[in-house]
């Protein structure tokens, strides 16, 4: 679909992103943008946050596969987005 956005979601327990912020590869490669932020709390000392990132398939196989590094990001881990997202 012409509409649809491409979309994974980045897991860490850092409060890096916000809402319509720039992910960058540490080689300074763009990423994509922030769709989402979630903040998810197991319990007081595990506090997660959770990002939807609007990128591209190829982007996020090399993400994935480890072959880039995303930028002030040290523990990380992406997974296939939940949410489908399309434009207007």
């Amino acid at each position: 679909m012409p509409n649809d956005i491409f979309a994974f979601t980045l897991t860490t327990k850092q409060d890096c992103f916000e809402k319509g912020d720039c992910v960058f590869s540490a080689d300074g490669d763009t990423v994509g943008r922030v769709l989402r932020r979630l903040k998810v709390a197991v319990d007081p000392e595990n506090v997660f946050y959770s990002y939807d990132i609007e990128s591209t398939p190829d982007t996020y196989q090399i993400i994935e596969s480890g072959k880039k590094q995303l930028y002030r990001v040290s523990e990380y881990n992406v997974s296939p987005c939940s949410t489908w997202y399309t434009r207007k």
